[in-house]
């Protein structure tokens, strides 16, 4: 048997308590000494503005519009809502709208292929004769609402491919390709008499305006631009992408290959106003390394060893076998050598078979900060790719050792990372 226990339970004063300083007011925006370390971007607030077309006694207008647009633009999935005005209603039988996108690719003198995206059509009014006179007679005002979808039907498949962004490029003698989008109003006019027991024929008045799809995209997060590549390479090595490619020589026996290092930024995700941070190595023998090094006595004109671009390729490919490629450079770089500095290696008593290397920190950035430019995609049949370029090239003419050209293909979007899209 177990004792029994008996507990004695007290109450005390509790203590008075006084805040001795009150918290912070609230400010959405980091203060002096403050950092935002993470936010959730928000969307963009939908423009207020809108885009009216005027044809004869219909008026159409389009809201949610930006104001210094030529044209009405929409993102990803946006909703085309407007109105259609109608001056003379009587003799309107039936009011339609029609959203579609199609994809026109043209090779001159060889082949073309027209692939429609998709198409959102609606009847919006349809008279009925059987109804009272009232009823039967079109409204002065009419909304509609259509939308883009995510995603078309690859030809010829069944897989589900984003649907590209407005694109028009037109190459003399090589190809033309189109992505276009429109709305359509379709408005049908009944017979009506004209003198007695002679009647007009149906009439259909269609209304076409060209729209724009742009569909913004951002990295996921930011790249950092003003770091030390060498502390962060021990720090965070994952935070950068390395291709190593060998810059061959034509007698290496005598003068060996060099070893040729490209970092950028593990992301590889990048948007038209980033300057994109990159770094080159070059590793090999003092001898071979010395093709590469400009002479402090040189030209300032002289041309230099590297070069960075960034090469945009817009592919087309018709029927599924014949490709066409047209490349353009649409960004370029600047580099400059970092320590050990070039000059070192000119000293006079250094065994030229022993290892050097030779260092430059770069910045890519684009062309006019990508305006005209669209993000980069596939859309099967049509493709935009973007790739960072690096060249290096001796100096010397004569040299044995060639040309190398290496490239990563990186993907340009819309809007830099954090923005509200």
């Amino acid at each position: 048997m177990f004792a029994e226990q008996r507990y004695t339970c007290t109450t005390g004063t509790v203590p008075s308590y006084s805040a001795t300083a009150y918290p912070p007011t609230y400010c959405p925006h980091p203060t002096s000494g403050e950092q935002s370390l993470l936010a959730s971007p928000v969307r963009r607030p939908l423009p207020t503005g809108t885009y009216t077309k005027r044809s004869g006694d219909i008026v159409l207008t389009l809201t949610e519009q930006e104001e210094h647009y030529s044209s009405p633009s929409y993102g990803r999935q946006g909703s085309v809502n407007g109105i259609i005005d109608i001056g003379n209603r009587k003799p309107i039988t039936e009011v339609y709208v029609k959203l579609e996108g199609e994809m026109v690719l043209v090779v001159p003198d060889r082949s073309a292929q027209t692939t429609q995206l998709f198409k959102d059509e609606h009847l919006l009014w349809k008279c009925d004769p059987s109804s009272s006179k009232s009823s039967s007679l079109c409204p002065s005002q009419i909304p509609f609402t259509c939308t883009f979808p995510l995603t078309f039907a690859e030809r010829g498949t069944n897989d589900r491919i984003p649907l590209p962004p407005s694109l028009k490029q037109y190459f003399p003698g090589h190809f033309s390709a189109h992505t276009k989008y429109c709305l359509k109003i379709k408005i049908v006019r009944g017979r009506q008499p004209i003198v007695r027991r002679v009647f007009t024929g149906v009439k259909t008045f269609v209304i076409v305006i060209p729209i724009n799809y742009s569909p913004r995209t951002r990295p996921p997060y930011s790249i950092r631009t003003n770091s030390d590549f060498l502390t962060d390479l021990k720090i965070a090595p994952e935070e950068w992408h390395q291709t190593v490619s060998t810059i061959n020589s034509i007698r290496e026996h005598e003068i060996p290959g060099v070893e040729c290092h490209l970092f950028v930024p593990s992301l590889k995700i990048f948007s038209f106003l980033d300057r994109i941070p990159v770094h080159i190595s070059l590793t090999g023998s003092l001898r071979s390394l010395q093709d590469f090094v400009i002479s402090p006595s040189a030209d300032s004109t002289q041309s230099q060893p590297i070069r960075l671009y960034i090469l945009r390729q817009l592919l087309v490919q018709i029927h599924d076998h014949s490709k066409y490629i047209k490349n353009t450079i649409i960004g370029e770089g600047s580099v400059q050598e970092i320590p050990p500095h070039k000059d070192d290696m000119v000293q006079e008593g250094i065994d030229e078979s022993n290892e050097g290397v030779l260092n430059w920190k770069g910045e890519l950035s684009i062309c006019n900060h990508g305006v005209g430019l669209v993000g980069g995609f596939d859309a099967g049949a049509l493709a935009v790719r973007d790739f960072i370029v690096l060249q290096v090239r001796p100096l010397s003419p004569n040299s044995s050792l060639l040309l190398r050209e290496t490239s990563v293909r990186i993907k340009l979007v819309t809007d830099v990372a954090g923005s509200e899209i």
